[in-house]
């Protein structure tokens, strides 16, 4: 359980970096824009299909100044074990989802962008979430 979680993040670092460079001709007005664009909803079709493969849904959302990227799980329940291994994966990757974040800032036109992980089990229960803001 812990290795496809992993394998889950190290997906989802490679598919953020495919959407931004998709999307570098220009600036979007808002987050929602920007996820409803052509080349990013191409972008996360192909990360779906990735993750379906792995009994994972994808859903991923502009909200206000916030890139959300929310996981639910087909087959995991919440245990602290996961909430634990999740929690020090997603920190040991604080740079790369700031990183990101930061390269919102040149894509899209809001103030303090954020990228937000979120993690559901297969009833919908958080198993946890986190915010990385822009520096």
């Amino acid at each position: 359980m812990k290795k496809s979680i992993l394998c889950v993040v190290c997906a989802m670092f490679l598919a953020m970096s495919m959407v931004f460079s998709a999307c570098s001709n220009g600036k979007y007005a808002t987050m929602e824009d920007y996820v409803k664009s052509d080349a990013v909803q191409q972008q996360i079709a192909s990360l779906e299909d990735t993750m379906a493969n792995m009994g994972l849904e994808l859903s991923v959302t502009g909200e206000g100044n916030k890139l959300i990227y929310t996981y639910t799980s087909n087959d995991i329940t919440k245990t602290d074990a996961l909430v634990s291994t999740l929690e020090s994966s997603l920190e040991a990757q604080k740079e790369t989802f700031t990183s990101t974040a930061n390269t919102l800032k040149s894509v899209v036109n809001v103030d303090n962008p954020c990228v937000v992980v979120t993690y559901l089990d297969k009833t919908g229960e958080e198993i946890y979430s986190r915010e990385f803001m822009a520096e």
